[in-house]
């Protein structure tokens, strides 16, 4: 006994000595893991927030800007997101502001349209420089920052003499297409009284590199003292060149003097800009000594242009006697080009560059013509009527003739264009020697086409020449008046005047005008007075109005059904409108159409297990009490209901507001239900359309669910938050992220003292198990 008492204290002991070796082992790893996440927390909280930011954006490069003093406003000159790059983010994503300016008393700079760059025009004879600091930031609320110079200078040097230099350009604006080539003229001219030698080259940003082509008609060259030259450099914007503006430099060189000049390049659509095109005759006679080529300016901008137009050909020195035109948007004008030729001028295809400036902006179009010998009239021309009349959706017939002139036969080839949609009887007509011809020209117009006059142009032409004229075709507006009525078919009772009906006449403009409406009843019907509450309205383009036409019947009108017309008469047209109503006999009680529900909601909202109380007005216009009146909803399903359904008795030209409860069971889903109203008394009903909205009770909370406190919602990093898939919305911490990095450390926090009360009771649990 005394051996197997000392055996089992020895293992007691054994037994406890595990234990606490094993107590010891889990307090010690757990020590280690509480201090392991304390690191990892202490870590997360003072570790720089902007670790875990990208890197700042860049912004390089912008290019410094001269222009001459007292020049015009430049707008959206400057891109500059052209200039900016990000690594985490798109140029267009970054947030642009202009950090500064040193003199914008000179030329005030502002940013447009959140990354273009415009500039007010310069003060009045101002000269100097404006230095303009650019920053760019990103989401995470780092930037970057570049300064450029805006110089504003004089032709002149500030002791009032000239510079040992001319040099300027012909413009300092031009608008071209992708793809399209033009030229800008540069002037040079040495002041100094020796020779002096130059080059001259274009000079382009990285963007512009890749999106233009220029090349000087000369690269170098040599003036003597006092002499000027011009040269011409040609600009190609390539096929990919993107739309927006861009910036050209051009720098003449010598061996004491260096200036670059810049071009703001706009690349434009063809639908933004004004259009060049030649309106007359393709043909133009060699007879001296002046000759019109005939141009169509459209304006296809969205605001009026006073627009100059010049040219340029050193064979035929065109000019514009009137090159100022103006020009109202989305309109056209027509302008005469003058060439001077005579009979030593070679036949043959010509073409000719024409601008136009708008708004320090030039557009350059090439009109083609062909000089040919119109020495001898071969045939002549004429299309009748000169102006015809068609309304929308239809077609009309003009004549084309043709009288031969020329004692030989000739083909003539016909064409013809314009607004509105032509058709020819034939494109081609042998005419015979000093005969005629005639060909029928079809015009048709659309069914929206625009009212006014439209020009259709017709041509016709052969070796020896060409003939135009110019018809009008008018769309007229069309006059167009509707009438419809609320309800048809009403009953009336013979008697006093106190029993007479309303018809309810809706008068609607359809038409194009403003009209003048008269409204009369067509005919008088024995017994009984009907009436036009408005003989006369007066109703603008697309207006409507409501008319009423009161039937009273007298005491000798006969019972039966009658009928009625309202005519509406206005700009020479008519409209009609039937009216049908039955007249019963005095001791006749009229039907129960005549019952009026005078007030009742259109739309009722109510939420699941809740009731509204909803006030309804039935008026009773007849001269005999509504009997055992009833008030039903239908279209009401299951989960709503209606109380109540009796009414009573409304007396004779009496009403009754009624107090019902609609009631949504607590269970009801969210729907919408379309309902009707319906009053009903002896067999007849009238109804109204009712529209119920049922908002579960629950919807409240699962908004609050999925929106999240405050309705930020759980997708948010804005509050430093957590993301859909559950990692930190560090993206968008910006500022904040330090806040969320001590948030996420308390949590590790709270999270390592569970773990060790956890592994505490674990072991408390393991201990007290061994002495059992």
């Amino acid at each position: 006994m005394k051996t197997t008492s000392r055996a089992g204290k020895g293992m007691a002991k054994m037994d406890r000595a595990v234990a606490g070796i094993m107590e010891n082992n889990v307090l010690s790893w757990a020590a280690k893991s509480v201090a392991i996440v304390c690191a990892v927390a202490l870590a997360l909280i003072f570790f720089p927030a902007h670790a875990f930011a990208a890197e700042a954006p860049v912004l390089v490069a912008i290019p410094d800007i001269t222009i001459q003093k007292n020049s015009a406003a430049l707008v959206k000159f400057i891109n500059l997101r052209q200039y900016a790059s990000d690594a985490a983010n798109s140029p267009d994503t970054l947030a642009y502001e202009i950090a500064g300016q040193s003199n914008p008393e000179l030329i005030d700079c502002f940013l447009q349209d959140t990354y273009f760059i415009s500039c007010k025009a310069p003060a009045k004879d101002g000269t100097g420089a404006n230095e303009i600091t650019v920053r760019a930031m990103n989401s995470f609320g780092l930037g970057d920052a570049d300064t450029f110079s805006f110089n504003v200078r004089d032709s002149t040097t500030a002791a009032g003499q000239q510079p040992s230099t001319s040099f300027s350009l012909d413009m300092g604006t031009l608008a071209l297409e992708a793809g399209q080539t033009t030229g800008v003229m540069v002037t040079v001219r040495n002041n100094t009284d020796a020779e002096t030698c130059y080059t001259i080259a274009a000079v382009f940003g990285g963007e512009e590199r890749r999106q233009f082509y220029a090349q000087p008609s000369q690269k170098s060259f040599c003036l003597d003292a006092g002499e000027e030259t011009s040269v011409w450099v040609t600009i190609t914007a390539l096929r990919n060149a993107l739309a927006g503006t861009h910036i050209i430099g051009f720098s003449l060189g010598s061996t004491d003097f260096s200036e670059t000049k810049t071009l703001l390049v706009r690349v434009v659509n063809t639908s933004e800009q004004v259009a060049i095109e030649r309106a007359g005759s393709y043909y133009i006679c060699n007879e001296p000594f002046l000759q019109k080529l005939r141009l169509r300016v459209t304006n296809n901008t969205g605001s009026r242009k006073e627009i100059t137009l010049s040219t340029q050909h050193e064979l035929f020195l065109p000019r514009f006697e009137f090159p100022r035109i103006s020009v109202n948007a989305g309109s056209l004008e027509e302008a005469d080009m003058e060439l001077h030729v005579n009979e030593t001028t070679a036949t043959g295809d010509y073409k000719v560059q024409v601008r136009a400036n708008y708004d320090n902006t030039f557009v350059q179009r090439e009109v083609a013509f062909r000089l040919v010998e119109c020495a001898k009239n071969y045939f002549d021309l004429s299309v009748s009527p000169e102006r015809r009349a068609i309304m929308r959706g239809e077609s009309r017939n003009f004549t084309i003739r043709l009288v031969s002139l020329s004692d030989t036969d000739q083909i003539v080839e016909l064409g013809a264009d314009g607004n509105v949609s032509v058709q020819l009887e034939r494109a081609s007509v042998l005419l015979p020697a000093n005969g005629s011809r005639e060909v029928v020209m079809r015009a048709s117009t659309a069914t929206e086409q625009g009212f006014g006059l439209h020009d259709v142009k017709v041509y016709a032409w052969n070796q020896h020449e060409e003939e135009q004229e110019t018809v009008k075709v008018e769309v007229g507006g069309e006059h167009s008046v509707a009438l419809s009525v609320k309800a048809n078919d009403l009953e009336v009772r013979q008697g006093s005047a106190s029993s007479r009906q309303v018809f309810e006449v809706t008068v609607e403009n359809k038409g194009a005008f403003t009209e003048d409406v008269r409204l009369a009843v067509d005919r008088p019907i024995l017994g009984m007075n009907v009436e036009v509450s408005d003989p006369s309205i007066r109703l603008t383009k697309g207006e409507g109005r409501k008319v009423h036409v009161f039937v009273v019947p007298g005491p000798e009108a006969e019972k039966g059904k009658y009928s009625t017309t309202l005519r509406a008469t206005y700009g020479g047209k008519e409209a009609r409108l039937g009216l049908r109503f039955r007249v019963l006999e005095a001791t006749e009680r009229p039907g129960f159409g005549s019952l009026e529900m005078t007030s009742y909601p259109t739309e009722l909202e109510l939420v699941a297990g809740k009731e509204k109380l909803v006030q309804f007005v039935v008026t009773n216009p007849n001269t005999s009490a509504a009997e055992n009146v009833k008030l039903r909803m239908t279209g009401l399903g299951d989960d709503v209901s209606f109380l109540p359904q009796g009414v009573g008795n409304i007396g004779a030209g009496k009403s009754a507001t009624v107090t019902a409860k609609v009631f949504a069971q607590p269970d009801a889903v969210t729907a919408t239900y379309f309902t009707k109203l319906e009053a009903t008394a002896d067999g007849r009903t009238v109804s109204k359309d009712i529209t119920i909205k049922v908002r579960a009770n629950n919807r409240a909370g699962a908004e609050k669910a999925e929106t999240g406190v405050n309705g930020k919602g759980i997708d948010g990093a804005s509050d430093g938050g957590m993301g859909k898939d559950g990692t930190a919305g560090l993206v968008a911490l910006g500022s904040s992220g330090t806040l969320f990095l001590a948030g996420a450390a308390i949590i590790i926090l709270l999270a390592a003292i569970i773990l060790v009360v956890t592994l505490l009771d674990s072991g408390k649990s393991n201990q007290g198990g061994t002495a059992d």
